[in-house]
């Protein structure tokens, strides 16, 4: 990448499920930091609800690492005597200051169509807009997205979702639905450490996948990318019905798609089946001639997944993954 981002790890939310039901007064200081309520079911006969935590309103100091926010955390519920509490959903967040969301959003997106494949994720691509206040569609998109029940990826521009913020765009593994039991009838200090524990194994489910995409080889990632050709031509047919432009009229296919290609494999590819000849040369000229667009190689994404990696290694106090933190 022509300038490496820097990121900052911490936990965004928590979920925490209780029996225990509280009226969130929001003149209430200490309750602050529960920013949304949710009924969850009934068990038994016992009603269970989910309360939305947000770590960073628990101290007055930086929640940047995990053992100190998981302390934070615990000691809180034991305050407001919440009973029989359990993680049920944890938001891991890396934060970019210095890098706009356009800067990151094609690599963001690179990775993410691997993780969708490798996994089996649903690809939302392009989801709502940050900045629709009507929810309505525009040409500019702010976020990408993959889910499935248990795991969800998002990227999305920070900067638009809070206006007072500093962070410009935001990365996000979530994992859910968890059962992390808080039980205060151990010592606290071991509840702590077997949260954190807990804790640090689902975070590292998340890298582990996030590595292992980081590794893909070269024919392997364009063939997950070759799938997009075909939507590309495809689109791209109606295009030249619509008179938006000629087949021959390389230049315009280009503008209009750069932002979904990602190889010069995958480039050469998409104009072969547009029926273009001499694909890998015309290729190789455009991309002399038009230095604007970004092109990636294994070595980028492993790179990129290295600096999340170094985050995350940092919040947690640990090193699952030695052998990416000096590419």
């Amino acid at each position: 990448m022509k300038d490496k981002p820097k990121f900052s790890c911490q936990i965004d939310t928590i979920e925490v499920k209780s029996s225990t039901f509280l009226d969130i007064d929001k003149s209430n200081r200490q309750l602050k930091c529960i920013t949304k309520v949710r009924y969850l079911y009934v068990k038994d006969g016992v009603k269970y609800y989910g309360y939305r935590i947000d770590p960073s309103k628990l101290s007055i100091f930086s929640l940047n690492s995990l053992q100190y926010c998981i302390k934070t955390l615990i000691e809180f519920l034991y305050i407001i005597k919440m009973e029989t509490p359990s993680i049920s959903r944890i938001d891991f967040c890396f934060n970019e200051y210095n890098h706009y969301y356009e800067e990151l959003s094609k690599i963001n997106h690179l990775m993410f169509i691997l993780l969708a494949k490798e996994y089996k994720f649903n690809n939302n691509y392009v989801s709502e807009d940050l900045d629709s206040t009507k929810g309505k569609s525009t040409i500019i998109k702010q976020k990408w997205k993959i889910k499935d029940r248990m795991l969800e990826a998002e990227f999305y521009d920070k900067s638009l979702e809070s206006i007072n913020s500093n962070v410009l765009c935001r990365l996000e593994f979530r994992s859910k639905p968890l059962n992390i039991p808080l039980d205060y009838s151990f010592d606290v200090q071991d509840v702590q450490q077997l949260c954190e524990e807990s804790i640090k194994y689902e975070f590292l489910s998340w890298l582990e996948k996030v590595n292992k995409v980081a590794n893909t080889k070269y024919t392997d990632m364009n063939k997950s990318l070759f799938e997009i050709n075909d939507r590309l031509v495809t689109e791209d047919a109606v295009l030249i019905e619509n008179k938006v432009h000629t087949k021959m009229d390389f230049g315009c296919m280009i503008q209009i798609n750069h932002r979904r290609i990602f190889t010069r494999r995958q480039l050469g590819d998409l104009l072969k089946k547009a029926g273009i000849w001499s694909s890998e040369s015309r290729a190789t000229k455009y991309i002399a001639d038009h230095p604007g667009i970004e092109l990636y190689k294994p070595s980028d994404l492993k790179e990129y997944v290295a600096e999340i990696t170094r985050a995350a290694n940092n919040f947690m106090g640990t090193h699952f993954f030695h052998s990416y933190e000096n590419l």
